[in-house]
């Protein structure tokens, strides 16, 4: 029998104060790489595996880092599939350095602050203007920054942008708002931010993108970006979330459906340093669910 990546250590899950019932789809895979779909029932507090093995991954660790959308379009970092021949309805997609994806859309990098945006079968030239925008006294250049993420509305593209950097809290976020049609930008700085640390960087599945803009992350701070304001306001910190005494709970991990973030956070057994899992449901800043799991899951964004 094979031995699954998501074995269980305990569940508990807290009573929902919501009406109706929330089921979030999760990725699992197994020691071969095999991946599977799993339904964390916030409700009654169950998983219930949904069978049959989906496709398979040359190495099945690299599955948490995947951007998925919880349902049949899949991107993977640093991974591919074992075999490619196995029938599968997912869309799976190799992440690329200078390809990014919104929904049905693709941004692909072209050279120094230019960008090829694909809405479906039109193509728009997009060049980013920094202006005189400053960091501690220099101007922006625009050939070091590196994109987090990047989202459609009506007929604007908002670009978020970072500065990487190698240094402990100091990565910084910019916002450029892109009328595509006509091909006009204009950046800003995001006010407000925690620290961001390389550790576990703003980029890829670390960032969740909303209607009303960015969810970005630190070890223990989940915060949301606003699109108008360009102002960052914090949605929980770990404090409450932290499940054993005297040690504060780390975020790993995020994910977000059906309005629900979702947030997966470990802490430091008090015995043997091994890292505890849990897995949290978060509905205007309170927890409404929490599960133990393992760390090899991915969630939906």
């Amino acid at each position: 029998m094979r031995m699954r990546v998501f074995i269980l250590i305990f569940v508990t899950a807290l009573l929902c104060s919501c009406s109706g019932k929330l089921e979030v789809p999760l990725l699992v895979s197994d020691n071969e790489g095999n991946v599977s779909q799993i339904i964390w029932d916030t409700q009654n507090n169950d998983l219930l595996d949904q069978g049959n093995d989906l496709f398979q991954l040359d190495d099945a660790s690299t599955l948490k880092y995947a951007n998925w959308d919880g349902s049949n379009r899949l991107v993977l970092y640093n991974s591919k599939l074992e075999n490619s021949d196995m029938d599968t309805d997912f869309i799976i997609t190799q992440m690329s350095n200078n390809v990014f994806y919104f929904e049905d859309t693709t941004l692909k990098h072209i050279e120094k602050g230019k960008y090829q945006l694909d809405i479906n079968s039109t193509s728009y030239d997009i060049e980013i203007n920094t202006g005189n925008l400053e960091i501690d006294g220099n101007k922006v250049d625009i050939s070091k920054l590196a994109i987090s993420s990047y989202m459609i509305k009506d007929e604007q593209a908002f670009l978020l942008f970072n500065t990487y950097s190698f240094e402990k809290d100091s990565i910084i976020l910019l916002l450029a708002v892109v009328d595509f049609v006509d091909n006009s930008s204009n950046m800003s700085i995001i006010d407000n931010l925690p620290p961001l640390s390389p550790s576990n960087p703003p980029a890829g599945n670390n960032v969740i993108t909303l209607n009303e803009g960015f969810i970005v992350f630190n070890s223990y701070e989940v915060s949301l970006i606003d699109i108008d304001t360009f102002n960052s306001t914090s949605i929980i910190t770990t404090d409450k979330i932290s499940f054993i005494e005297d040690k504060q709970a780390i975020v790993e991990s995020i994910g977000y459906h059906s309005n629900i973030l979702l947030i997966k956070a470990y802490q430091l057994d008090n015995l043997s340093d091994d890292k505890i899992y849990k897995l949290y449901a978060v509905k205007d800043s309170k927890v409404l669910s929490e599960i133990f799991v393992a760390e090899d899951i991915c969630l939906p964004h």
